[in-house]
């Protein structure tokens, strides 16, 4: 039983922008199928709905820059590893 509540939890991703690297060309946002990002008010993209990413990485994929990474979050890791 245990093993099923595992399979069913959402996995959560990281995502780091690079605002250095980032051209604010916006692919990122037209590329993202889950809403994550939005354009702020100085053109760069922002984060807007972490937990909403599915992890894809069309974002990363497809920036010409290479200003975005996506990475699975593992938040249960800290409790394992303080034996709490």
């Amino acid at each position: 039983m245990k093993q099923n509540l595992e399979k069913e939890k959402k996995k959560l991703f990281v995502q780091k922008i690079f605002a250095d690297w980032c051209k604010s060309c916006g692919i990122c946002i037209a590329f993202c199928p889950a809403g994550v990002f939005e354009k702020s008010d100085s053109g760069l993209p922002i984060i807007k709905n972490p937990d909403a990413c599915t992890g894809c990485r069309f974002c990363e994929y497809h920036c010409p820059d290479f200003a975005l990474s996506i990475h699975e979050r593992y938040p249960d890791r800290r409790k394992k590893k303080n034996g709490a």
